[in-house]
């Protein structure tokens, strides 16, 4: 009624329309704001996982690099020890070979030695064989060395009987001349 009699009754139509499109302005405004906000958040969003996948990026570099200086650092430390057991190796061979060489040397030392024994044994029997060689010999000469001892003894007797007589015979003489007679007697042999 109010309406009426203000005259606004012919106006609410065009109130209603114009309210109508005021609450669709607003909802559009709010629609559009809220796609803003929508479109806002979803860019941070965007920007956050962007800047998260940089950092996973970065990290990732990061972990690249320090998983290549450990094994650049592994590769080194097996390097060094590559080259201990290789200066222990070549170590050990030239031990090996001075002791190779030693080997050798005493092993020729060795032979030389085994070769002296063998000649020192082959001239021992040698020898050994001379030696009853000559013991057979002087088994032959021992009855014909006793044969001459026997005889050297009576010769001797004789000879000493001999000088005793001669020394009663001469026993006047002067000794120099019993020196001249023995020693005649002694070169000639005298017979009776």
């Amino acid at each position: 009624m109010f309406e009426q009699i203000s005259g606004s009754a012919a106006l609410i139509q065009e109130y209603e329309q114009a309210k109508k499109l005021s609450e669709d302005a607003t909802k559009d405004h709010r629609y559009v704001q809220t796609q803003k906000k929508a479109i806002r958040k979803e860019r941070l969003q965007y920007e956050s996982q962007k800047e998260e996948a940089e950092r996973y990026q970065q990290s990732q570099e990061k972990c690249l690099d320090l998983k290549t200086t450990l094994m650049l650092w592994e590769l080194a430390i097996v390097y060094s020890e590559m080259e201990q057991v290789k200066e222990q190796r070549e170590t050990a061979m030239a031990n090996f070979s001075k002791q190779k060489k030693r080997q050798q040397a005493a092993e020729r030392a060795v032979a030389g030695k085994k070769k002296e024994v063998a000649a020192v044994r082959k001239e021992q029997l040698q020898v050994g064989r001379r030696v009853k060689k000559q013991e057979k010999v002087a088994q032959g000469l021992r009855p014909q060395h006793v044969r001459l001892r026997e005889s050297m003894k009576s010769i001797e007797a004789r000879d000493n009987a001999e000088a005793k007589k001669l020394a009663e015979l001469f026993s006047p003489l002067s000794f120099s001349l019993f020196a001249v007679l023995l020693s005649t007697l002694l070169t000639s042999p005298l017979t009776f």
